[in-house]
């Protein structure tokens, strides 16, 4: 291999030091770093661990990390079918403007419609990225307004797990 080719593959357990500093790059790339919680520990216990949560595809040279995509299996209902959400995708600066981006977002669909039968891909950007925006509408990715991403974090739901408990006792 060429120092300078690029590669993709699935990441093992080893690549989870790398997962962690990209996905860490990510985050700083965003002004999101504050929120970054990250751990190696995690990544292995959820990445690698049964039941695993989430896949990695690692690009890289010989020499250099070069980007990442953390994704996972997603089914849609209204579809009725299978796809593959894309968590996060990262590219390393010096290899931006290489068509990388869309090679991984490549690869994982190959790999999640020969897993899974994955029939669409999905994911959310940013709204302040408006980059990121422009990059997967070139590709074809559209909006769907009718959707609005909302999270219940750890200490509300704890306090419907309870509420739920209560309920039920």
């Amino acid at each position: 291999m060429l120092s300078n080719a690029i590669t993709i593959r699935k990441a093992v357990p080893e690549d989870a030091a790398k997962i962690v500093f990209g996905l860490a790059s990510l985050a700083q790339d965003l002004g999101y770093a504050h929120h970054f919680h990250g751990t190696v520990e995690s990544v292995i216990k959820h990445g690698f661990t049964e039941p695993v949560q989430f896949q990695v595809a690692i690009a890289e040279t010989a020499t250099e990390f070069a980007g990442l995509a953390v994704y996972f299996a997603y089914y849609s209902t209204m579809r009725s079918q299978p796809g593959v959400y894309i968590q996060d995708l990262w590219v390393a600066k010096d290899f931006r403007q290489r068509q990388l981006g869309k090679r991984m977002l490549r690869q994982v669909g190959q790999q999640a419609r020969a897993s899974w039968d994955a029939q669409f891909m999905i994911l959310a950007a940013h709204n302040d990225n408006a980059a990121a925006q422009r990059f997967y509408q070139r590709l074809g990715f559209t909006s769907q307004y009718e959707d609005q991403t909302m999270v219940l974090e750890p200490k509300g739901l704890a306090q419907l797990l309870q509420e739920v408990a209560t309920d039920v006792g």
